[in-house]
């Protein structure tokens, strides 16, 4: 993507430590949910995640009552 006269803006990507410490919940519930599908990438053993992804994906897990 490019802003601000053609200068290139990154994604940034949270740890899995950082996902974990957002939702306020255990790097192993991560990783059960990384089982179930939550988006994510990994590059040899690091795994990173697009908070935006992640947001889409529980949305579609939770119910509503």
């Amino acid at each position: 993507m490019l802003i601000n006269g053609g200068e290139r803006k990154m994604k940034e990507y949270m740890t899995l430590k950082e996902i974990a410490d957002y939702y306020k919940v255990h790097e192993n519930t991560i990783r059960n949910w990384i089982e179930d599908g939550m988006p994510h990438i990994k590059i040899g053993r690091v795994i990173r995640f697009d908070i935006k992804d992640v947001e889409v994906w529980i949305a579609g897990k939770t119910t509503k009552d």
